[in-house]
């Protein structure tokens, strides 16, 4: 028979402390080097504009925004349905069920709508390119 695998070592607290203050050390350069990046490219696109393919800024504008509309529309009214058939009956008890459009319509518009749109256009927009990609020739 093999022998047992020892135990993982246990890290005393103030190693763990100190390799999480490294990893968001690490993390936070990377996010700052993205941004300047990103900054240093803007720059170059609006000193340069001749050199920067319209065209396909506004294809890709078109599929990430435009394009994605009607999903997100249709998962917005979903929401917007169960969030009033959750609601209607708590505030049924309270005599408030007058208010379970304010509720539904506040909430969609303040919270839920943008989160909803954002987490829709990553994963609709990321999984187009995916397979934009995946469809092109070498």
């Amino acid at each position: 028979a093999e022998p047992a695998e020892a135990p993982p070592k246990r890290l005393n607290a103030i190693e763990e402390i100190g390799r999480a203050a490294a990893t968001l050390g690490r993390d936070m350069r990377t996010q700052i080097v993205f941004i300047g990046e990103t900054a240093s490219a803007l720059g170059y696109a609006f000193t340069h504009p001749h050199r920067v393919r319209w065209k396909d800024v506004w294809y890709t504008c078109e599929q990430v925004g435009a394009n994605a509309l009607p999903i997100v529309a249709l998962i917005s009214f979903l929401l917007g349905v169960i969030l009033a058939f959750q609601a209607a009956v708590p505030m049924r008890q309270f005599g408030a069920e007058i208010f379970v459009a304010d509720l539904v319509g506040l909430s969609i518009l303040r919270e839920l709508g943008p989160l909803m749109t954002a987490i829709l256009l990553a994963g609709r927009s990321g999984a187009a390119f995916a397979a934009e990609i995946g469809t092109m020739k070498v």
